[in-house]
């Protein structure tokens, strides 16, 4: 499958999970609760799908830090979601903001990986930036 389509699904998983996040805030407001009990889960599940999979663990140091960081910022990005989602008056809106992180990724990722970047690229990304500034102003 590609990476497109994989981001389609990825796109509609989240934006579906959002949408029951801000419902489910209704009957439970707290973000720490909703984050503990979605981690839990989400726990629960990758266990399963590395059983599943067979999934060879990969225990080397530089490994595991990498993953270590990715997961403290990881649930810190989803505090932080989950209780914008929560306080905001359209749960889009906070998200667009949060979209904005593919902004930044796509930059840093140009001086981290080499990555390449045309200049209609560029433009897409200033015009990315603009429709969220648009959206939450």
């Amino acid at each position: 499958m590609s990476w497109q389509f994989q981001s389609l699904f990825a796109l509609l998983a989240f934006s579906l999970s959002f949408l029951f996040m801000k419902k489910a805030d209704g009957i439970h407001s707290s973000p720490s609760f909703m984050l503990l009990l979605m981690c839990g889960i989400n726990g629960v599940i990758a266990v399963g799908h590395g059983l599943s999979f067979k999934v060879a663990p990969v225990l080397s140091l530089p490994y595991l830090g990498f993953m270590l960081v990715a997961s403290l910022l990881c649930y810190f990005a989803s505090y932080f979601q989950i209780s914008a989602v929560s306080n905001a008056p359209n749960p889009g809106y906070a998200l667009a903001m949060i979209s904005c992180s593919s902004v930044l990724v796509a930059v840093l990722s140009i001086f981290l990986f080499g990555a390449e970047i045309t200049l209609l690229k560029a433009c897409g990304i200033l015009l990315s930036v603009a429709g969220v500034l648009i959206l939450v102003l």
